[in-house]
């Protein structure tokens, strides 16, 4: 999901053909904003870790069968099935935008 994301912000960046002065400045704009949001959420859940130090574990004990790969296969393709189809199609249009709009053309 994450990729698909950064690949449709890339998209955007190169689709608006910005001079090269308003993309250092929207590139530092957005190295600070991302920094400063990395930070504190980094922060956030530093203090969270900290402040649970010492408590015993809420979480059940897994099952034996739990997070093997045939567990994994059954849930993909009976329960989630429908998503699962629905994001590989997301996919496949990410890669298609992305090999049209990386295709060179030549000189209209």
């Amino acid at each position: 999901y994450a990729g698909a994301v950064l690949v449709l912000f890339l998209f955007v960046l190169m689709l608006l053909s910005l001079e090269p002065e308003a993309l250092s400045r929207m590139r530092l704009f957005t190295l600070r904003t991302a920094g400063t949001l990395s930070a504190l959420v980094f922060f956030l859940a530093l203090s969270k870790i900290l402040r649970s130090a010492g408590q015993p574990s809420t979480f059940p004990n897994p099952s034996p069968s739990s997070g093997t790969v045939e567990s994994v296969g059954r849930l993909l393709f009976s329960t989630y099935l429908v998503p699962f189809e629905l994001t590989s199609f997301l996919i496949l249009a990410a890669i298609i935008g992305a090999v049209t709009l990386a295709k060179q053309h030549p000189h209209e």
